[in-house]
């Protein structure tokens, strides 16, 4: 449809009004701006959270509206609400056009570049948009950009007073974001491979800063942090970058810290553990209740300070000690990145706490120890929560993971053997007692629950060391376990799974095998088995 002026409609106002009426069916006006603000989701297109893809389908879908009939197009063309999204790959006489029609509510104006799209978007573009966004300066509320084509742009459009700006969500290839401009209400910056100059005056009212990606850290990344006495959730990622040196040699004991006294939500992301200790030590949260730390590599040992990351992790609980009830779940996952490395995620149902942590092969053995105390001491802070271990992807080396965990509050765990069939059967080693030592406690007493993905495993070894555990366990009035469960399994030996569930149905354990196929050694035939 040819783009109309912004006071134009396709039929004279009597007409209108009968077109709008036979469109809708009778529905009251208010019930259709509702349905269509459902489906476009006008509600949140302020949000920084919503998608960029989700911005350029509510342009296009409005287009589309117009096309359907002249009463729906009339309708759309009188109707602010639907002219606030300004997308600046649009013709500029679109643009234009649909400025005017917002009226006077706040505008959300968005560029992003297009999968496949390689044109940027030229300087005298930028003039003209700038040029024309400036007209409407009082209305600006949300301003966002996932690519460098914008640099210029923002940058001019960032030199002037935008009294309503709220959000601001871009990609700034400069380095430092230096804008004098005046937002006395913007809350929330978002900055891709920079960070704001900390002489910024409106620092102070942000509530969320995001540096993700964040291309270097540098002593003005602390200014900055320093500056922001008002945030209330914090998140820079430097993962996989170069970081700088801060301006200090000395020890990380010495250096300022920096108090955060409203934080409630922390991500932090670095290629170093010395980067993460420093950082969990420097920033000062006592509120911070929802927290997530990443380390790229980890390597951490016995004299690491490890305390930093439980500190770091568990400093909310002081604040709001109804966190520490113990009723909420955890897991421990591990698995192997691209990089080849092991990685170990803790994290609670409540996403709470959330620890990401990278091993590398020559460092996983030689971290155990560290990790046990690092893990048992994010246990004790949350109150000894129950916690399922998943090993996904991993190998035999990977599963003396377990024995560091061996004593902790373990109710499931779940194996996969893609890469090797013996990490089951190590597994299955690891719970049992230590040989030799017939007074000795059992590895994860409070195991409730066993399942093992790919595996070949013998029926009978299944059988044997339930039972074992069983009657230990029984004898000392602790709890059993329940339930072993086998999924694409290869079950090997002279016991069938079928007599394999009777038996351990004699105990109370419950077997099953899901997808798996069984295989008689002296016949050598396989037979499903899916129980």
């Amino acid at each position: 449809m040819a783009e109309l002026g912004p006071d134009q409609t396709a039929t004279a106002g009597g007409e209108r009004q009968t077109n709008d009426h036979n469109c809708f069916s009778n529905l009251a006006i208010d019930i259709v701006h509702y349905i269509f603000e459902l489906i476009l989701k006008l509600n949140s297109i302020h949000d920084p959270s919503f998608p960029f893809q989700d911005l350029r389908r509510c342009t296009r879908q409005v287009s589309a509206m117009r096309e359907v009939s002249v009463g729906w197009n009339n309708f759309l063309l009188a109707s602010p609400r639907y002219w606030c999204i300004i997308d600046l790959s649009s013709e500029l006489s679109v643009i234009s056009a649909a400025l005017a029609r917002s009226k006077s509510l706040p505008l959300c104006v968005y560029w992003s570049r297009r999968p496949g799209e390689q044109d940027a978007m030229t300087p005298a573009r930028g003039d003209q948009l700038c040029h024309e966004l400036l007209k409407y300066a009082t209305r600006l509320r949300t301003l966002r950009s996932d690519s460098s084509d914008t640099h210029s742009l923002c940058s001019s459009l960032l030199q002037r007073s935008l009294p309503t700006l709220r959000t601001l969500d871009l990609f700034w290839d400069d380095g430092v974001m230096a804008s004098p401009g005046h937002f006395p209400e913007i809350q929330y910056l978002r900055i891709r491979f920079a960070f704001p100059s900390p002489q910024l005056t409106w620092l102070k009212a942000l509530k969320v800063l995001i540096l993700d990606p964040i291309a270097t850290i540098e002593p003005g990344v602390l200014e900055v942090l320093a500056q922001c006495k008002g945030l209330e959730r914090l998140s820079i990622c430097s993962f996989g970058l170069i970081l700088n040196e801060i301006p200090s040699a000395s020890p990380p004991s010495l250096l300022p810290s920096i108090p955060l006294p409203k934080v409630k939500e922390m991500e932090l992301a670095f290629p170093r553990a010395t980067w993460a200790l420093d950082f969990a030590q420097i920033l000062v949260a006592p509120r911070c209740v929802y927290a997530s730390l990443t380390v790229l590599e980890a390597f951490i040992s016995i004299s690491s300070p490890v305390t930093r990351y439980c500190n770091f992790l568990l400093a909310g609980l002081k604040y709001e000690p109804n966190l520490q009830t113990g009723e909420t779940p955890a897991g421990i996952a591990a698995d192997y990145g691209d990089d080849g490395h092991l990685w170990l995620r803790y994290t609670t149902l409540s996403r709470r706490v959330n620890l990401r942590l990278s091993l590398s092969h020559k460092s996983l053995k030689e971290s155990l120890d560290a990790i046990k105390s690092m893990f048992q001491a994010i246990q004790a802070g949350l109150n000894w929560p129950s916690l399922t271990i998943t090993m996904v992807d991993t190998s035999l080396d990977s599963m003396w993971i377990l024995k560091a965990l061996a004593q902790q509050n373990v109710q499931n765990i779940v194996i996969g053997s893609y890469r090797d069939s013996l990490s089951a059967l190590f597994a299955l080693a690891m719970i049992e007692r230590p040989d030799g030592v017939p007074t000795a406690s059992w590895p994860f007493e409070s195991l409730k629950r066993i399942t093992i993905y790919d595996a070949t495993l013998s029926v009978r070894d299944i059988t044997r060391l339930v039972g074992r555990r069983r009657r230990y366990l029984q004898t000392h009035t602790k709890q059993w376990l329940e339930a072993v469960t086998l999924v694409r399994c290869r079950l090997v030996g002279r016991l069938s799974p079928t007599k394999g569930i009777k038996q351990l149905a004699a105990i109370g354990v419950t077997l099953r095998a899901l997808g798996c196929i069984y295989k008689k050694r002296q016949k050598r035939s396989w037979v499903a088995a899916a129980v």
